[in-house]
């Protein structure tokens, strides 16, 4: 029988899911049949995994769709303490025992993640509640509305690897970071920038900078996994302003703000403007 037909069939199909999970360039592949499942040349390895149906909406936090998978599984470490820096997307693919044909059930991404017991709990958005989410308006404002080191049209365009620094850690307590290099730049230089360091698996993780004094930042939250010794790049921040985006960064092209719009507002009521 095809898919099709088992699909309707009063009790001859026997359905299961794969599912792949993918963080940059590392694929986790399980499947909640008893037997290993071959799919494009990867098999998925049984385990204790379930997902929860599928719901039709408009409303995107009504969307959502929980994955449960035991607690002990390889995706549950990144999520102790604290989640991964890169989105986690998914594939779920949905088969019957015996029939080959394997189409693609779900796509999305993980927003959540809870502990409970022995398991771990998923809260997963699909791909088009993304689609669908209303763009950001660009404000008219003094200073510059543009991500630091966005890249595209109209973006901000500075190329990280010019300015960023490599600092071999001294100390991790907490929040705050020690290293030599930090030093080598004014104070508070790195606030609103970043730190980024590499994981054994290759992956990247980072954390926002909100402070910076002598040869110590504070990041954004702890970073457990970077490792006393390590070595780290810290990216420096910016003020936003025409100043900084001048003297610092060489980028004044780029600038997005209007640093000289006016201080009052010709709708203010006062008929003198």
């Amino acid at each position: 029988m095809s898919f099709d037909a088992l699909e309707v069939s009063g009790a001859s199909g026997k359905p299961m899911l794969l599912f792949q999970f993918t963080r940059d360039f590392i694929h986790w592949r399980w499947t909640n049949a008893q037997q290993p499942q071959v799919l494009l040349g990867q098999t998925f390895a049984p385990i204790n995994i379930s997902a929860s149906k599928i719901r039709q909406g408009t409303e995107p936090a009504k969307l959502t769709r929980t994955i449960t998978l035991p607690h002990t599984s390889p995706l549950a470490a990144l999520y102790r303490p604290f989640p991964p820096s890169d989105p986690i997307s998914i594939i779920i693919w949905q088969r019957h025992d015996g029939e080959p044909e394997t189409p693609v059930e779900w796509v999305g991404r993980v927003v959540g993640a809870e502990f409970e017991g022995a398991q771990l709990r998923l809260t997963c958005q699909p791909s088009s509640a993304s689609a669908r989410r209303a763009g950001r308006s660009r404000a008219w404002q003094r200073g510059c509305p543009h991500a630091l080191y966005s890249l595209g049209d109209g973006l901000c365009n500075v190329n990280r690897a010019t300015f960023e620094i490599s600092a071999q850690i001294l100390t991790n307590i907490g929040s705050k970071i020690t290293a030599n290099a930090f030093a080598t730049l004014p104070d508070g230089r790195l606030a609103g920038g970043l730190l980024e360091w590499v994981l054994p698996d290759g992956t990247r993780e980072r954390r926002g900078i909100d402070a910076h004094v002598g040869n110590e930042v504070t990041l954004s939250f702890p970073a457990p996994s970077l490792p006393v010794g390590g070595n780290a790049i810290a990216a420096p921040g910016c003020a936003h302003d025409v100043t900084d985006c001048d003297h610092f960064f060489s980028n004044i092209n780029n600038f997005g703000g209007n640093p000289y719009t006016p201080d009052r507002s010709p709708f203010d009521g006062d008929p003198v403007f």
